[in-house]
C-alpha cells in the first residue's frame, strides 16, 4: 500500500514505484489518515504519486498514469480484500462510484484527443465530485448529502471536541511525548539509503 501524502508528513521518505511496478509487485494506492493538506481528498493523492516517482532524467521509468489510477480502484480495494465485491464497474459487484463535474477538468481547454484518465489525475479534485453511490443507494448528489447535514454534524463536532489542557504537564500528549521519542529515535540509528535520486544539480 503507497500512502506518499502520509510517507512524506511522517519522514518515511518515497516509495521506489517504478522499481516494484517493474519487478511486477501489485501495488495500492491509501490514504492513511495523514494527508498534506488534511483534506482527504484521493484524486490529489493519485496526481502526489504519479508525480513523486518522475526522478530526474528524460529516460527515467516512470508507472503509467492509467496504472496510478488501478492502484487508487481496482488494487485498493483488492488491498482491502474486498475484489470480488468492489473496485471496479462491472455484473455481480456492488455499484459503487462516483459521477464528477467535467467542467473543471477541461476548463479552459482540453484536446478532443486528450487520454481521460491522464485529465482526471492532472486536473482532478475532491470539489469535483457530483454524486457517490454506495451499493447502488445514492448517498450525495449535487454536492449534497442526502441522509446528513453535514452543517449539523459539524455544528457538533465542534461542540464536543474538548480544548488542549492550557498546563502542558497535564496533558496525556506531554506525558507520552518522551516514550514516542525514545521510541523514534532509533529510527535515526539505522544508516538511510534513498532509493532513488530525487534531485540533480
Amino acid at each position: 500500500m503507497h500512502n506518499p501524502s502520509s510517507n512524506l508528513r511522517l519522514k518515511s521518505g518515497i516509495a521506489p514505484l517504478a522499481l516494484l511496478y517493474s519487478a511486477g509487485i501489485p501495488l495500492a494506492l491509501g490514504l492513511d489518515s495523514s494527508t498534506l493538506n488534511d483534506d482527504m481528498d484521493m484524486l490529489q493523492e493519485m496526481r502526489l504519486s504519479a508525480n513523486l516517482q518522475r526522478t530526474p532524467g528524460v529516460g527515467a521509468a516512470t508507472v503509467p498514469l492509467r496504472e496510478i489510477f488501478r492502484m487508487g480502484t481496482v488494487n485498493g480495494s483488492n488491498a482491502l480484500g474486498w475484489g470480488s465485491v468492489s473496485g471496479s464497474l462491472e455484473p455481480g459487484k456492488r455499484a459503487d462510484m462516483i459521477l464528477l463535474d467535467s467542467r473543471p477538468l477541461s476548463s479552459l481547454y482540453l484536446s478532443a484527443d486528450q487520454n481521460l484518465i491522464d485529465a482526471l489525475l492532472y486536473r482532478g479534485r475532491a470539489s469535483s465530485v457530483d454524486t457517490v453511490m454506495v451499493d447502488g443507494e445514492i448517498l450525495y448528489q449535487g454536492k449534497k448529502h442526502r441522509r446528513l447535514n453535514s452543517q449539523d454534524i459539524s455544528k457538533q463536532l465542534k461542540k464536543s471536541i474538548q480544548p488542549a489542557a492550557t498546563n502542558g504537564s497535564d496533558s496525556i500528549e506531554a506525558e507520552l511525548l518522551p516514550y514516542a521519542i525514545r521510541y523514534y529515535q532509533t529510527w535515526d540509528d539505522e544508516p538511510l539509503t534513498p532509493h532513488h535520486v530525487v534531485n540533480s544539480i
